[in-house]
């Protein structure tokens, strides 16, 4: 990425993007309009390029630079395909303190379903006391 001029909050002056102290807030970057700017793993700041048109920016992960996915990578989720698409019979697991732990195998891939007296949701981890890693869920009102 080219350097850019900047104008930053705490001194009244102009800075090249590399010269920034610990502390400094960007205000203003004096260039082209729509363009978006994260830091890489190196703390470097980098210009990330527009998707194509659809496209929605999506994080990779804590250690990975964000990018762009096509929309129509990531389905929505629609819980009756969660009910109603397993490859075998629920097992029952065991109670916790927040509900009953309930296994549902899959072609690929086993989710663990925790229904309780205010939730019943779908989770992509089991520890054998505490699910993690929600992935569906549905409120239960009374």
């Amino acid at each position: 990425m080219a350097r850019r001029d900047i104008r930053y909050a705490r001194k009244s002056q102009t800075a090249t993007l590399g010269s920034l102290n610990p502390g400094d807030s960007i205000t203003e970057l004096d260039g082209t309009a729509y363009r978006l700017f994260y830091s890489d793993s190196a703390g470097d700041i980098q210009e990330l390029e527009h998707g194509t048109a659809g496209q929605i920016l999506t994080s990779n992960g804590a250690s990975a630079d964000v990018s762009w996915q096509d929309n129509s990578a990531l389905a929505p989720v629609k819980w009756i395909d969660f009910v109603t698409g397993f490859a075998t019979t629920p097992s029952f697991l065991s109670t916790i303190a927040s509900g009953d732990v309930w296994q549902y195998d899959y072609t690929s891939t086993t989710l663990y379903r925790l229904i309780g007296p205010s939730e019943d949701s779908f989770y992509t981890n089991y520890s054998g006391s505490a699910v993690s890693g929600l992935v569906v869920s549905k409120a239960i009102t009374y």
